[in-house]
């Protein structure tokens, strides 16, 4: 029963969270609907003057202006997501007595801040009135740079958790052979675990150019 106001306070702050991102989200889907709103009716305006010479120019900036605009759109909703959930990550993190929480769901909420504008690029490079070698080349860069966030976020991830760990060892005690040999695996451990890490970063790297 101790543990119950807590429950309902967390769930009363995620909820209120939730609505906050939603709210969040209106302007960037308003922007949106704007953009292919109008475009649809200046693609429209413009193709029934197709006897003109600069049809073809008028009609190719539009497609231009579209996907730059459904680009910025995606993006800038994305960002208000990451920036909500990870605001809201840190709120909740500080009503929690645990040192794991306190830790590690302010580092969920900064890892979704930095990847959900790469996946905004991803998703909205389509869009852009491109060639089909320029959108590789954005998409192969972008997908690298993803891996490397990714990358980046699971080596803070592993430093973080081997930190924790390490701290609660006293190695000042007269008697600290068990602390020693726990600190001794942990690195060995986190050693291991890093260098696989970025062996499947680089791996997935090069794939990306296949």
């Amino acid at each position: 029963n101790t543990h119950m106001p807590m429950e309902d306070g967390t769930q009363a702050a995620i909820r209120e969270w939730i609505w906050r991102g939603a709210t969040r989200c209106i302007r960037p889907l308003a922007y949106l609907i704007w953009v292919n709103g109008l475009h649809l009716v200046a693609s429209t305006l413009v193709a029934d003057l197709e006897e003109y010479k600069f049809s073809t120019t008028a009609l190719a900036a539009l497609e231009w202006w579209q996907g730059l605009g459904t680009l910025v759109a995606i993006a800038w909703l994305l960002v208000r997501i990451g920036v909500t959930a990870d605001i809201a990550l840190r709120k909740i993190a500080a009503r929690s007595d645990n040192d794991w929480s306190e830790i590690l769901i302010p580092f969920a909420g900064r890892a979704v801040r930095w990847v959900l504008p790469l996946i905004a690029i991803l998703l909205g490079a389509p869009a852009l009135a491109v060639s089909s070698k320029t959108e590789a080349i954005v998409k192969d860069a972008t997908s690298i740079l993803l891996i490397a966030t990714l990358a980046y976020v699971g080596l803070q991830l592993i430093h973080v958790g081997t930190a924790l760990i390490l701290q609660r060892q006293q190695l000042s005690v007269s008697d600290n052979r068990r602390a020693r040999a726990i600190y001794t695996q942990v690195t060995m451990l986190r050693k291991i675990v890093t260098s696989i890490l970025a062996l499947i970063a680089i791996a997935s790297m090069l794939m990306v150019f296949e």
